[in-house]
């Protein structure tokens, strides 16, 4: 079985167990087992806790910053190919600049 980061994503969103219980109509017992992974969830629950929390599905798979990160890259990848990668080279030289 594959782990959610569901206790993860809540956290990082400033949200608890009782406000995605609320946001999805259900009961805090059954989100603290998912969070917990006491109970296996099928690909439509899955997909309603994402919708809920307003991700990706895909996302839950993996640690809020860790997605994070890897959304920011794959931004960075598509400036890359639209602007060029000397451009790219001269926003890293803003937001990074080497000593």
């Amino acid at each position: 079985m594959l782990r959610i980061y569901l206790a993860e994503w809540l956290r990082h969103l400033g949200l608890t167990q009782q406000d995605l219980a609320n946001m999805m109509g259900t009961n805090k017992g059954t989100i603290s087992r998912y969070a917990t992974e006491a109970r296996s969830m099928r690909p439509a629950k899955v997909r309603q806790i994402a919708d809920a929390l307003g991700i990706d599905p895909k996302l839950l798979f993996q640690p809020p910053m860790d997605a994070e990160k890897a959304a920011l890259m794959d931004r960075f990848s598509r400036f890359l190919d639209a602007e060029g990668v000397e451009r790219g080279a001269s926003f890293l030289d803003l937001v990074a600049p080497q000593k």
